[in-house]
């Protein structure tokens, strides 16, 4: 890609001016493989003219300008492209760049890092230091600002987890003084937007969880992010369960479900009193909803995402707060495996973690981690089959409006015993129809605002003779 964009340079106008600058040019003198280029252009209007050429010679996929960082983007084969001008003063949030060219030097002097100064001239691969400190600190595999720490800090505060990513990614060292400057400043994070901390934490995260969340504790960031996450973080670690064993380093793929549901298993560890505080399925939604919303303040969670999280949430909390004999005599062992499905993994996880910090409980949760575990195995022979359609011949339209509730009915009937027949579960209509219960299930079925939450209305159901 390099060479297709050098040969497509030549003989231009800008072949002299653009440069390679940043994590490309990190990449280049490491030796590493280059999927990202990023490029500036020593001339006023510069990233304009030389995405509109690249574009003119089919070399790129057509070019967008964000005014939020004043960056070009577009595709060169597989690879990310970003192109900018020169700039006297590189800053934060909405800028433009009228009025703010700069020449080579300036440009350097104004950015995060001094391994961010280096530059390549596309024309003949000349490497450039223009601040004379570069390469040094390359060489050393040094994380230095390239002016005052402070100063370097205080224009952008995310340069403090930027910093931390860089000593994690590339195995540097940071510079004294710099780490001094995010000790002091770290509480300026607040000041940035939670998109631009959760786009740091998860590159970070993807390349180790428990080395990201040892940094961000030893720096203070983690504290400056979210006090309750972290002082929720001292306390499991005081108590044995330490982010090494939560998340040991291994072959396995990057799952950030399970590092989040880790993330809220240690957040419920702030609240000691959870057995004796929730008693119904709104407390329970409640509590998990206000864990998610301070996750919040550090990642950015799709709505996809936080559904699953709730579902790992409201399961954990129904399960360490039932009264064991609850989970023995009704179905929602199973019915919790069937929801969660592959993620009910994720649940064994932090039934774990938990066992490990209730040792008065530990008898009745290791208990439910193995009937999760057998549940899993149980499901996995057998299949629910039975469908509306198959019900609706059955049911008088009149009473069409209950066949969700029935047929969520018969499945946690068919749950207790897995071997039960088709013919025998829709010979149980006529006896649930007759049921004076079967409104007030209905009207749990509609009032819940996810499926996890009907696990607090089971024992109602049982002793109405429903399941």
């Amino acid at each position: 890609m390099l060479s297709a964009l050098r040969e497509a340079l030549k003989g231009a106008s800008l072949e002299q001016h653009s440069y390679l600058v940043g994590g490309s040019v990190r990449d280049l003198l490491m030796g590493r493989p280059v999927s990202d280029y990023d490029l500036c252009v020593e001339a006023p209007g510069g990233d304009l003219a030389l995405a509109s050429h690249l574009m003119a010679v089919g070399l790129v996929s057509k070019a967008q300008k964000f005014k939020k960082h004043g960056i070009i983007t577009c595709k060169l084969g597989s690879c990310k492209l970003e192109i900018s001008q020169t700039l006297k003063q590189h800053q934060r949030g909405e800028i433009s760049n009228e009025g703010m060219f700069g020449n080579l030097l300036e440009d350097a002097l104004s950015r995060d890092f001094t391994i961010n100064s280096l530059y390549i001239r596309l024309s003949d691969m000349t490497l450039l230091d223009p601040s004379g400190r570069g390469l040094e600190d390359h060489h050393k595999r040094m994380i230095n600002s390239i002016k005052d720490p402070e100063l370097c800090l205080l224009d952008d505060p995310l340069r403090i987890l930027r910093a931390l990513r860089f000593v994690l990614e590339k195995d540097f060292i940071m510079h004294p003084d710099l780490y001094n400057a995010i000790r002091k400043l770290n509480r300026r994070l607040c000041e940035v937007p939670v998109e631009r901390i959760s786009e740091e934490l998860f590159r970070m995260l993807r390349s180790s969880a428990v080395q990201t969340l040892q940094l961000l504790i030893d720096s203070g960031a983690l504290q400056a992010l979210s006090p309750r996450l972290y002082f929720s973080m001292m306390r499991v670690s005081e108590a044995g369960v330490t982010p090494y064993q939560m998340f040991p380093e291994s072959a396995e793929a990057w799952d950030a479900i399970r590092f989040l549901a880790g993330m809220l298993w240690i957040l419920c560890q702030s609240d000691r009193e959870l057995p004796d505080s929730i008693i119904d399925s709104q407390g329970a939604d409640t509590y998990v909803t206000a864990k998610l919303k301070e996750l919040e303040r550090c990642f950015v969670i799709s709505s996809k995402t936080c559904t699953t999280l709730k579902e790992l949430g409201n399961a954990y909390v129904y399960l360490v707060s039932s009264h064991p004999l609850q989970t023995k005599r009704l179905p929602c062992i199973l019915y919790i495996t069937d929801l969660l499905k592959e993620r009910t993994g994720h649940l064994v996880c932090m039934l774990n973690w938990e066992l490990r910090m209730s040792r008065s409980k530990a008898e009745s949760i290791l208990a439910k981690v193995n009937d999760l575990k057998a549940a899993e195995s149980r499901l996995a022979l057998a299949a629910f089959h039975l469908d509306g359609n198959a019900l609706l011949p059955l049911v008088s339209p009149k009473d069409r409006h209950y066949l969700r509730i029935l047929l969520l009915l018969l499945k946690l009937r068919w749950m207790q015993d897995p071997t039960t027949s088709e013919d025998s579960l829709i010979g149980l209509l006529p006896e649930m129809m007759s049921n004076n219960g079967l409104n007030l299930a209905l009207h749990n079925l509609h009032s819940a605002s996810s499926k996890i939450q009907l696990l607090w209305y089971m024992q109602s159901w049982m002793h109405m003779g429903l399941i």
